[in-house]
């Protein structure tokens, strides 16, 4: 792709519907970058990264509303997309687009951990230098225990952060913030705070996520090194806990 130009900004499809200003802006910023569809790994010292160890993976859902995420500071994590806005001391932090990249409240560099993107969003390597492109398999296929098959699923940030901790190695496997509890009380939101960036239509946000929960049950055949912290929650497949519980007796 080259250098790139507002001409060609203008012609790539996902940036349609978008502040073009904006994206100019970001990649001018940026400079150089190839196609994106070259850009992927690199992949070492992933798999297996964390074998053996408890990993956390921790979600933008209101399930996680009022844990303190500093007690995690030291523990091995994997965050998404607007909570690396409240909580950047994660060790692995993963998100999908253009649209996190020109809402965000947070400048990745002075993240200090691992950074992993989708192989489509605008950033690059000179830029972050801890960086990993993924690219994302369809919600109708299974997840695999190997990042170079793809991340499950573009639907869902949080369910590629799962995947990701199975990739991992991690055992025990803590999902917090991924689910939601089934008498979520809309008029306080869905998110960890109530002003979570890019909270929109609740009602839409929240019958459109609820209807992709099912899916988690592709990680079945990991299903004994998950555990859910959100005892009231849409997703079975997994041991479910109580946020009390885990800050008692998990961490």
């Amino acid at each position: 792709m080259g250098v790139m130009t507002l001409a060609k900004v203008k012609k790539l499809r996902r940036w349609k519907g978008h502040d073009i200003n904006a994206a100019w802006k970001h990649l001018e910023n940026c400079g150089r970058f190839v196609d994106f569809k070259e850009r992927l790994g690199p992949y070492k010292d992933i798999k297996n990264h964390w074998k053996g160890k408890p990993v956390y993976v921790v979600g933008g859902s209101i399930a996680a509303r009022g844990f303190n995420l500093t007690k995690l500071n030291d523990k091995n994590t994997i965050t998404c997309n607007h909570m690396i806005e409240y909580w950047d001391q994660c060790k692995w932090f993963l998100f999908m687009d253009h649209r996190f990249l020109r809402i965000a409240k947070y400048n990745l560099k002075n993240f200090k951990g691992k950074i992993f993107a989708h192989n489509s969003a605008p950033i690059i390597r000179e830029i972050y230098k801890d960086l990993v492109y993924f690219k994302t398999i369809p919600i109708q296929r299974k997840p695999t225990d190997r990042i170079e098959d793809g991340l499950y699923s573009r639907s869902l940030s949080g369910m590629c952060c799962l995947h990701l901790a199975i990739i991992s190695g991690g055992n025990p496997i803590y999902m917090l913030g991924l689910d939601s509890p089934k008498d979520t009380d809309l008029s306080q939101g869905i998110h960890y705070r109530k002003d979570y960036t890019g909270e929109g239509n609740i009602q839409k946000s929240f019958n459109g996520v609820t209807q992709l929960l099912p899916y988690f049950d592709s990680f079945r055949p990991w299903r004994a090194r998950i555990i859910n912290v959100c005892e009231n929650g849409h997703i079975d497949t997994f041991d479910k806990i109580s946020l009390k519980e885990f800050e008692e007796k998990h961490l």
